[in-house]
């Protein structure tokens, strides 16, 4: 019987690779239909259904060989699958999306080809091979999270252009990929222009958004979805909380500090000055708590998803540099905290 746990590898390189920046569903969804999936079905099925060409039963058992979720890791098998994907002949009579899909699973596979097991050394023709196959999903107008986070690594390490790029090297051939640069160029504008107005209201009010707890890292998109300290301190320094178990962690530390005519808390100073100066609180979880997927998420309706003000987030530190960040309307705390453990370490190495 496969649990949430053992499923994250699976749905992190779904989320990753076939589905677009913009249209990420809940990891609700996703948790429960993956589990169904691999419970429902083994990989001698899955398998059949693939050699069959059965288009749902390939991308099953691509993700099961590049994970070894419900199968054996096989990258041979996935790239076998994955060429009659993106075969130009398009045997499959597949739509566009469906072969970008393809493209984008093989970028991310050589991109993890181009690092050490300990993230520290890059292979930069495997990254490159990886920016190719990212460039014609881009091409193809399906524009996954590893595209840009490839692009993302490509601009930062330099290799993107001829006055950046370390020596010995030519970023001529990274600049070939128009497609990738015009589409991340284009994400980094929106993140600006959405970031902006946002940025303004934490920078005037931090405490607001972010939890106080030493070590919680949860961050809200809108100050109304953490609670506030209902005590007598000062509004200006306030602790705000993602959950109850948070403020009770938090109260011995809060305390002295909460009374009207108090010194202001000095986490909340240091809040302030971290914010100002740009860092942020990683907030990883040393261990893990037991909570079963089923309770770890909270039913609401598409309106209240839909306005955000529900809505939290994480930072998830990369190995190769850079993060990505999870953001949920519907995840407790308790349980969003568990899947930023796993996946952390699941980025490490550290799970497979």
């Amino acid at each position: 019987m496969v649990e949430w746990p053992e499923a994250l590898p699976y749905v992190n390189l779904y989320m990753t690779t076939c589905v677009t920046y913009r249209d990420q569903p809940p990891l609700q969804t996703v948790l429960e239909t993956v589990v169904k999936r691999l419970n429902a079905k083994n990989s001698i099925e899955a398998l059949a259904g693939a050699q069959a060409g059965n288009v749902d039963d390939m991308m099953d058992m691509i993700f099961r060989t590049c994970t070894g979720c419900g199968a054996g890791k096989d990258y041979d098998q996935a790239l076998l699958l994955l060429m009659q994907l993106t075969d130009d002949a398009n045997p499959l009579q597949l739509s566009r999306s469906r072969r970008a899909r393809g493209f984008a699973i093989m970028a991310h596979m050589c991109f993890e080809e181009g690092f050490t097991p300990d993230r520290g050394t890059m292979n930069i023709d495997a990254v490159h091979r990886g920016a190719v196959l990212a460039d014609v999903a881009a091409k193809l107008g399906f524009v996954a999270p590893i595209v840009l986070r490839i692009a993302d690594v490509v601009e930062r390490t330099g290799f993107r252009r001829p006055e950046t790029c370390p020596a010995g090297h030519s970023a001529a051939r990274f600049a070939e990929l128009t497609d990738l640069w015009r589409v991340y160029d284009q994400r980094k504008a929106e993140l600006e222009r959405r970031d902006g107005a946002r940025d303004a209201k934490m920078l005037a009010m931090p405490n607001r958004y972010f939890c106080a707890a030493e070590g919680c890292g949860i961050e809200a998109t809108h100050g109304s979805a953490l609670s506030s300290c209902a005590g007598k301190c000062k509004q200006d320094w306030k602790p705000s909380y993602c959950s109850k178990e948070c403020q009770r962690k938090d109260w011995p530390r809060h305390k002295p500090f909460c009374k009207a005519d108090g010194t202001p808390d000095p986490s909340i100073v240091a809040l302030r000055e971290r914010i100002i100066r740009g860092e942020s609180e990683p907030g990883e979880r040393e261990e893990p708590q037991a909570v079963p997927a089923t309770s770890g998420f909270v039913q609401r309706t598409p309106e209240e998803i839909a306005s955000g003000r529900h809505e939290r987030r994480m930072n998830i530190g990369m190995p190769e540099g850079g993060g990505v960040t999870m953001s949920s309307s519907t995840m407790t705390p308790e349980f969003m905290r568990d899947v930023q453990y796993h996946l952390q370490r699941l980025m490490n190495g550290e799970e497979s």
